[in-house]
């Protein structure tokens, strides 16, 4: 099962602005300039925080209604400049204090100063961080390393990007789990490079990713993956896939995106065997093989959402097989695509008949 949430707030805060607030910002920018003058040497650097809030996946999990095996970080990014010549990792640490958006900009032409910035966590009047640049926890334990690499489209663990650009999908797991049982307060995250980097007298370009408040559906969000699969047949047969039509049987045209629904796949073969019966051929069911996946993709950009693998099993009951979808989960007022793979021996089939839903509010 894979399910998404979104951010509660998340703002960038600059070294070189140490009173600014950005927290509507349409970009969380991570960005590392030097200058060198015959009067000044200074880097200029950027870190963003998110936080999320995860009272719904608490008390799911208390109710027993979701698991928690894997948290993913997503971040889309939208431009990068002058960062190919010098590669470099992020790091991803808990924020250990509080913290506020705010409302102010990057290019405001009045400087807000109400809201998170470089040195408060609120504003000057409140409340301030501990150390400059937000207070985080940078023990190992919790860390978590993001780095892009050529020719792939997501960040991995460890190792440095080379040419290619790519999103963020960042492995969080300890992080939240930390937040869940309570061994670590919940602030959210700050994403940064390593100290080294910052400060050294290298210009490492910038890095743009989309925010909460960028009116695109490329907003920040935390991938939930956990295991929902079961695969109890029955006295039902399984489909020869050599032989197989595949179709969504109860997919509903519009979904709330407060709802949870279990969608039906059925099976038969396209071609029966000729035979005297007295029951009809085509009405007899039978279930997909144990290794079989569904897929999400968003009907208009094709971005593959739910990608087929352990998270994406399809399931089976008495009544054939199944998966489990919530639609919270899904950015409202779009229409999404449904693709279904199963693999038996040597044979693998893809089922891609256009099967659409919207999501609304």
């Amino acid at each position: 099962m894979h399910t998404f949430l979104y951010p509660s707030q998340d703002s960038t805060i600059y070294n070189d602005y140490v009173d600014q607030n950005s927290g509507k910002d349409e970009i969380l920018e991570i960005s590392k300039t030097f200058v060198s003058s015959s009067r000044l040497s200074e880097p200029y650097y950027s870190r963003a925080l998110l936080k999320f809030d995860l009272n719904w996946i608490s008390q799911s999990i208390e109710a027993g209604t979701i698991g928690s095996e894997k948290f993913y970080l997503n971040l889309k990014l939208a431009w990068g400049s002058d960062v190919v010549t010098n590669p470099t990792n992020l790091y991803i640490y808990p924020v250990s204090q509080s913290w506020v958006e705010g409302f102010g900009k990057r290019l405001d032409t009045t400087i807000r100063t109400t809201g998170t910035s470089w040195i408060y966590r609120d504003s000057e009047v409140t409340s301030s961080w501990n150390q400059s640049g937000a207070d985080y926890i940078s023990s190992s334990i919790y860390e978590v390393t993001a780095s892009m690499f050529e020719n792939e489209n997501t960040f991995q663990e460890n190792g440095n990007y080379i040419y290619e650009l790519a999103d963020i999908r960042a492995d969080v797991t300890d992080i939240v789990k930390g937040w869940l049982s309570g061994s670590i307060e919940n602030h959210g995250f700050i994403i940064k490079r390593s100290i080294d980097m910052e400060q050294d007298a290298i210009d490492r370009g910038k890095l743009n990713f989309y925010s909460m408040d960028s009116h695109t559906i490329n907003i920040p969000k935390l991938e939930i993956l956990w295991d929902d699969y079961s695969y109890n047949t029955g006295s039902s047969t399984e489909i020869d896939l050599d032989d197989a039509f595949v179709y969504v049987k109860n997919l509903h045209s519009v979904y709330n995106n407060r709802s949870k629904t279990r969608i039906r796949i059925g099976s038969r073969e396209a071609y029966p065997t000729r035979s005297f019966a007295t029951s009809n051929p085509y009405t007899i069911s039978k279930h997909l093989p144990s290794e079989s996946y569904y897929s999400i993709k968003d009907a208009s950009t094709e971005e593959t959402l739910i990608p087929f693998g352990g998270y994406s099993k399809i399931s089976c009951d008495s009544n054939g097989n199944y998966f489990d979808m919530h639609m919270d989960g899904f950015f409202p007022e779009r229409y999404y695509r449904i693709e279904i793979k199963s693999v038996s021996s040597s044979i693998e089939e893809f089922y891609d008949d256009n099967y659409k839903f919207k999501v609304v509010r």
